[in-house]
């Protein structure tokens, strides 16, 4: 019998404060098993009051679908939610970093292509899914599927194949398919991991009793994984990135994806 394949849905949370972290969280499961969540979470979408699609920071902040509603019933839909997640139990990993450590460190000498926080995170999570799939003892490995980033997203995506080839033969086959970006309002798993990684990144931005995630503490129930990229860490990441040979070149400017676009925009065959 062959082994079920995996999917993992990614999506990132950020603060809004200084010192704010910037955090990604992937669910992992099955796909038969992430087709039979979809049609559960449809249907609690779908329950009065009902919504189109969910977003965590419209819900916080009574805007777009949760316009005009009470907390009372705003607070039921995260609940509702957050049990149709507990209910088809996907391992939740989550990698997060300070932003304002990184752009310290990292965004003073990276190259235009790495500049943003979410390239660094973006390499992480998926290294640490298929790490943690393979103490799982999981056999497959799983495809990524990131909400939509624009820019920042295929610009990360192109290093796609130096992160693939940089680790352990047994970490590479657990890494699946080239990853893709989907619209998170027609995805319906990835409206799931904004839901998750809201929450894990507020709980360590305000840690304690917040009244804020009491709505979806439900979360913290899931099975996973979580790793933090320190600043100590970005510290000697930027060290060994401002060795490599006239790497300040490359810091200014558009990054290669966007001279790429540029060129096929205007038919250049060089760019």
């Amino acid at each position: 019998m062959e082994p079920e394949p995996y999917k993992a849905f990614c999506d990132d949370s950020s603060g809004a404060k200084s010192g704010k972290i910037l955090l990604l969280s992937a669910l992992v499961h099955t796909v038969p098993a992430w087709s039979r969540f979809t049609e559960d979470w449809e249907k609690a979408l779908r329950e009065k009051p009902s919504i189109r699609h969910f977003h965590m920071r419209n819900a916080r902040a009574f805007e777009g679908e949760f316009a005009g509603w009470k907390a009372i019933d705003r607070d039921l839909k995260i609940i509702a939610l957050t049990e149709v997640i507990l209910k088809h139990e996907p391992h939740f990993v989550s990698c997060w970093l300070s932003a304002e450590s990184h752009d310290a460190t990292i965004r003073q000498v990276a190259p235009s292509d790495l500049r943003h926080a979410f390239s660094l995170a973006f390499q992480a999570i998926i290294q640490t899914v298929a790490e943690y799939q393979l103490y799982r003892g999981i056999s497959t490995p799983a495809d990524f599927v990131f909400d939509d980033q624009g820019d920042i997203g295929n610009e990360a995506l192109l290093w796609y194949p130096a992160i693939k080839a940089a680790v352990p033969p047994e970490v590479r086959a657990l890494m699946g398919a080239t990853p893709v970006f989907r619209n998170d309002e027609e995805v319906l798993p990835l409206q799931a991991a904004d839901l998750v990684a809201w929450h894990k990144r507020r709980g360590k931005e305000i840690p304690g009793l917040d009244v804020e995630i009491a709505a979806s503490q439900r979360v913290d129930d899931l099975a996973g994984v979580e790793r933090e990229i320190p600043h100590d860490a970005l510290v000697e990441m930027a060290a060994k990135m401002s060795k490599v040979p006239n790497v300040d070149l490359f810091h200014e400017g558009p990054s290669f994806y966007k001279k790429l676009k540029w060129a096929i925009r205007h038919g250049r065959s060089e760019i």
